[in-house]
């Protein structure tokens, strides 16, 4: 689904527009929140409500695997490194 939705936005030297502004007319909004496989990112920690230190971790490190299918583009699927 991601590689098709890349495909759609993308130039190349054989076509001067996208897929995606031909049929709407427009660019597309989420490429703003486009990211790269296996990105490394900080997922903020809900689960902890208590008041902590200014110095405490306040997040999990976990790795970008993809992109929901029924989500807002920019809702990411994370893969928790605490876990595997």
């Amino acid at each position: 689904m991601t590689v098709t939705k890349l495909d759609n936005i993308m130039v190349s030297s054989t076509r001067k527009e996208s897929p995606y502004y031909k049929f709407y007319g427009k660019h597309p909004t989420f490429v703003d929140s486009l990211r790269t496989f296996g990105e490394i990112g900080i997922m903020s920690n809900h689960e902890d409500k208590k008041i902590r230190s200014k110095l405490a971790p306040r997040g999990k490190a976990c790795m970008f695997v993809g992109y929901p299918e029924s989500s807002s583009p920019d809702t990411y699927q994370m893969l928790n490194l605490e876990t595997n």
